[in-house]
């Protein structure tokens, strides 16, 4: 098998939209990739590269906007204390 066709492969499987990307992250994925970003390692031990992390960022902040309660997504208790949301 050529390169080009290994790439052809592997591109077929990522997902055409952003919407078809989110329908596959599991509750599980989601959990995952969360833990990932917080310690900045795969679970095999595997260090994150910069746009690994951004990407997974991404991935759990989407994914948080459509199946997360806005109380219990990540940073929303930072959001709570910021001072520019306390009322004066």
């Amino acid at each position: 098998m050529s390169n080009e066709n290994h790439t052809d492969e592997i591109v077929s499987l990522i997902p055409e939209t952003l919407e078809l990307l989110l329908q596959e992250i599991t509750p599980s994925v989601y959990e995952s990739l969360r833990t990932a970003v917080e310690i900045g390692k795969w679970e095999d031990g595997n260090k994150l590269s910069a746009e690994q992390l951004e990407n997974c960022m991404q991935a759990v902040i989407l994914y948080e906007a459509e199946n997360i309660p806005e109380d219990d997504r990540t940073g929303a208790l930072l959001n709570s204390s910021c001072p520019s949301k306390l009322k004066h």
